[in-house]
Order: C-alpha cells, then structure tokens, then sequence
C-alpha cells in the first residue's frame, strides 16, 4: 500500500540495510548491500604449498578472492617436511582485497653425485634434480629434502637417473 514503510534487506555475509520509504513517491527502490567481508589474494614463493588462515586450511597458493571476515587474521604456508613455516598476521578491512606473499623458505639437504665408466674412472657431467640443472658431478649440491630424482648426463651423451630419499641435515 501507499505510504511510510519501514524496509530492510537483509543477505547473508552483507551488511543489512533498513530504512523509512515513502512508497506513494517510489514504487521502486534499488539498494546496494554493502560487502561484509574482506578478500584475500595469497601466494607462496615456491607455488604450489599448502596455506593455512587461522589454522584453517585454505588451499594451495596460488589463492584469489578468499572471501575472509574483516579484522585480525594469521596466515601461514610450509611447517612441512619440504618448507620452513612463514607465517604473517594481517588485518581486514570490510570491502577491501589484500594481496600477500608468502616465503617458506626449503628446508635443504646435499648431494654428492659420482659418474664413472665401466673401468671406474671419474666422469664429468651434468647434474639435474627434478629437472632442473644444479650443478656438476663430483661437487657437494644443496637440493631440496623433498627432491625426487637425480640425473646425470656426461659429455658423451650418457645419462643416468636414480630416485632420491632424503633427509635434513
């Protein structure tokens, strides 16, 4: 009917809005609920670990449009058996999008890798772990105590791969 009515809308994670309208002068109304949360758009360097909010697990970084509540927060990646825990707390305001980093650095272990022919003489070559060239045979490496697989490859061509279990130091 025409007349003074008390309108609200509410939905849920917005703030709710309630007013007085006249409905003989507007038959319609359009209200714009504001954002009840905050977001939060979370990396790790290296990718792909595991992050926690509030002890909560989140998900694998990268993370984007994590819809969190406004106020005080803890977020943390690694405190694995891989990565060292970096943790940071940060503070939401309502509406706004934050974008982290997170740095949890690799816990490390050494290899020493030896190459030789069949008569047992020494041979160079090149290291790679996981497929990523490290350095050369005959040198002490710090890898990932989470690396996999070694291989080698020696001047001639030959190559040669293993599967890695380490521990750290």
């Amino acid at each position: 009917s025409e007349g003074m009515h008390q309108v609200a809308m509410h939905l849920e994670r917005y703030v709710s809005r309630e007013e007085r309208v006249d409905t003989a002068n507007q038959k319609k109304f359009r209200w714009k609920l504001e954002e009840d949360f905050a977001r939060l758009d979370d990396q790790t360097d290296p990718p792909g670990i595991a992050v926690r909010v509030d002890g909560q697990p989140a998900g694998k970084s990268p993370l984007s449009g994590l819809e969190l509540a406004p106020g005080a927060h803890v977020i943390e990646a690694g405190g694995d058996r891989c990565h060292q825990q970096h943790k940071k707390q940060i503070t939401l305001s309502r509406g706004e999008t934050v974008s982290e980093t997170l740095e949890p650095m690799m816990i490390p272990a050494s290899i020493l890798v030896e190459a030789v022919d069949r008569e047992d003489n020494d041979l160079e070559g090149r290291v790679r772990v996981d497929g990523e060239e490290v350095g050369g045979t005959l040198e002490a490496i710090r890898v990932s105590v989470c690396a996999k697989t070694v291989q080698v490859e020696t001047a001639d061509g030959a190559t040669a791969t293993a599967s890695l279990a380490l521990k750290a130091r």
